[in-house]
C-alpha cells in the first residue's frame, strides 16, 4: 500500500469559543488530504485514538470509477497528516460503493478498518471488509470478507476492539443483527453470534463498544417481529467475547407512543460502568437529540434528557465520547441538505447540557458540514472530524480544541465513588494461571466473594471481610482453598453482600 505526507493545509486561523468562562477554542481546521475528494455523509468518515493519543482518521474518497479506502494518522495533535491507502482495488461492478468506514486501535496500537461493500447491480447486497495494519499505520494488509451485511445492511458499520485484542464488528443477516468477532484479532479464530433475539427484526444503526476484557455493548435499532413496535431502541450486552447476549432491554420507552423514526444511536461508558446512549427521534415532529443512561450496567436506563437546547430544526446522526475529567461530549448534525455541526457538553453526567457552539472556523460555517467522529484524550484535546466543501468539493477536516476539567472533577480526589453494585468479568477469560476479577461496592459492606465448580460446590473463598465502598480488585490464582491447582474445566465468581449478589462465568485452561 502507498503512503504519502500530508503537509499541513491550514484554511484559516480564526478560533471559535468554547465557553466564554473557559476561554477554549477550536480550530483552526485541518484538511487532511488534499489529493482526493471525500463522499458526502455521516457514514463516509471516523475517528479514533491510539493508547499514546495520537489520531487516526478513516474515510472513503472519490476516484473516476472508484471508492478508495483511507487512513490517515497525526503524531502532532492534528496538525499534519500522513496518509495511507487502505483498499483502491477497482470495484467490481458499475454502480457498486464502499460505504461506512470505521476505525479501532488495538491493544499494540496497529489501526484497524471495516467497511461495507455494496454490490447493486446484479445481486444487491453488501459484504463487510476488514483490513488490518501491523506496523501502526505505515502499511494495510490485503482485506477479508468476514460476513455479509445484507440487503439494507445495518445503515453503519462499527467497529470495537477490547483490551484481549479481540474484535467486534456488526453484520445483518437473517434472522436479525449479527456479532462478528475475531478472537484475540486472529481470523481463524472468527465466530459469528445472533445478538437479537427471533421477537425482533432489522437491528440498524448498531454501535459497539468494548469495555475491558471480553465484555461488549451493543445499541440498535429494531422492530418487533411483527410491525406493532416500529423503531424501538435496545442494549445489550455479552461478558464472554460475543459468545453470548443477554436478552436485549428497552432503552427508551417513549417509541412505544408512535413512530418515532429512532436513529442513529451511539454507546460509551464511563469508568463506574456507567453507560451513556444518544439517538435522534422525531417525537415532537422535528428530530431532536436524547440522552438516557443506566447506572446498574445495563439492567434498566433512566429516562431520556434532551441534548439540544434549541427545538423546530433537524437534529441528526450523535456521536458521542466522554473523559473522566472533562465531562460528557455530544457532536451532532442540524439539517441534510444544508447542514452544519454542533457539540454539546455536560458536565454533570449527562443530567444537563450546555448550550452548543460550533467546532468549525467562523467564516467556514455556511458550508455544509455532515458528522465524522469525535474523540479525547487524556491531556483534554477534544477531536471532531467532519465533513465540508468550502473548497468546492467535500474534504475530510479535522480541527480539536483543550479543554478544561469540569469542575466537579478538577481534582481526582473528588471524583465520585460508584453509586452502583456490579461484579465484572475476570480478565483475562480464558486463564491458564491467574485471573483478576473486579467489583464495584456502594456503600461499605461486609463481602464474601466465593470460587464454585459446576456442581455448585465451593472452590475458595477469596474475600471474606468487610470492604469499604468504592472500586476493588482481587487475584484468583487457579487454585482451591487447600492451596492446590484446580483441574480446566467452567467456575463461577460469586460475589455477596447483604443486600445484592452477582455471579460470573469463568473458564480455566491448563
Amino acid at each position: 500500500m502507498r503512503s504519502t505526507l500530508i503537509l499541513p493545509f491550514l484554511i484559516l486561523l480564526n478560533m471559535i469559543a468554547v465557553s466564554p468562562a473557559r476561554a477554549q477554542t477550536f480550530g483552526p481546521d485541518v484538511l487532511v488530504d488534499t489529493s482526493t475528494v471525500a463522499r458526502w455523509g455521516l457514514r463516509y468518515a471516523d475517528i479514533a485514538l491510539d493508547s499514546d493519543s495520537n489520531v487516526g482518521v478513516t474515510w472513503i474518497s472519490l476516484a473516476p470509477d472508484n471508492d478508495i479506502v483511507n487512513f490517515a494518522k497525526s503524531n502532532d495533535v492534528g496538525q499534519s497528516w500522513q496518509k495511507t491507502v487502505v483498499c483502491a482495488s477497482p470495484l467490481q461492478h458499475w454502480g457498486d460503493t464502499r460505504d461506512c468506514p470505521a476505525l479501532a486501535f488495538d491493544p499494540q496500537d496497529n489501526p484497524w478498518v471495516v467497511w461495507q461493500y455494496y454490490i447493486w447491480e446484479s445481486i444487491k447486497e453488501a459484504f463487510i471488509h476488514i483490513s488490518q495494519s501491523l506496523d501502526g499505520g505505515l502499511h494495510f494488509e490485503s482485506s477479508h470478507i468476514i460476513g455479509f451485511a445484507g440487503w439494507d445492511a445495518t445503515q453503519r458499520q462499527t467497529l470495537a476492539i477490547d483490551e484481549n485484542g479481540t474484535v467486534y464488528t456488526p453484520s445483518l443477516v437473517w434472522p436479525g443483527l449479527h456479532c462478528i468477532v475475531l478472537y484475540g484479532g486472529d481470523y481463524s479464530q472468527r465466530y459469528e453470534t445472533l445478538v437479537e433475539p427471533p421477537s425482533l427484526r432489522s437491528g440498524w444503526f448498531p454501535d459497539f463498544k468494548a469495555v475491558g476484557r471480553d465484555t461488549l455493548y451493543v445499541v440498535f435499532r429494531a422492530d418487533s417481529s411483527d410491525y406493532s413496535q416500529p423503531d424501538l431502541l435496545y442494549f445489550s450486552q455479552s461478558t464472554d467475547a460475543g459468545t453470548t447476549f443477554a436478552e436485549p432491554i428497552l432503552v427508551s420507552e417513549a417509541p412505544l407512543m408512535g413512530h418515532y423514526g429512532v436513529m442513529d444511536p451511539a454507546i460509551t461508558v464511563d469508568e463506574l460502568n456507567t453507560i451513556y446512549v444518544v439517538w435522534s427521534d422525531d417525537r415532537t415532529g422535528d428530530r431532536d437529540i436524547y440522552l438516557a443512561k443506566s447506572f446498574n450496567g445495563g439492567v434498566s436506563f433512566s429516562e431520556e434528557v434532551r441534548v439540544n437546547q434549541i427545538t423546530g430544526q433537524s437534529h441528526l446522526r450523535p456521536k458521542i465520547a466522554y473523559h473522566r475529567l472533562y465531562g460528557l461530549f455530544v457532536l451532532y448534525q442540524v439539517g441534510i441538505d444544508s447542514s452544519d455541526i454542533f457539540i454539546a457538553r455536560s458536565v454533570d453526567g449527562g443530567t444537563s447540557f450546555g448550550e452548543r457552539i460550533s467546532p468549525v472556523d467562523s467564516i467556514s460555517q455556511s458550508y455544509k458540514q455532515a458528522v465524522g467522529g469525535i474523540a479525547i484524550d487524556d491531556s483534554g484535546r477534544l477531536y471532531i472530524a467532519f465533513i465540508d466543501n468550502r473548497l468546492g468539493e467535500y474534504n475530510l477536516f479535522v480541527t480539536s480544541a483543550t479543554i478544561s476539567p469540569t469542575e466537579v472533577e478538577e481534582n481526582e480526589r473528588d471524583r465520585p465513588l460508584p453509586d452502583n453494585f456490579w461484579l465484572s468479568q475476570n480478565y483475562p477469560n480464558p486463564f491458564n494461571a491467574q485471573t483478576t476479577i473486579e467489583y464495584s461496592l456502594p456503600a461499605e459492606s461486609f463481602v464474601t466473594l466465593n470460587i464454585y465448580n459446576t456442581l455448585g460446590e465451593k472452590v475458595r473463598t477469596l474475600i471474606k471481610a468487610s470492604v469499604p465502598h468504592g472500586r476493588h480488585q482481587v487475584v484468583w490464582d487457579g487454585k482451591n482453598g487447600a492451596g492446590d491447582l484446580v483441574s480446566s474445566g467452567v467456575y463461577f465468581s460469586k460475589l455477596e453482600t447483604p443486600n445484592a449478589s452477582a455471579v460470573k462465568k469463568l473458564l480455566l485452561l491448563r
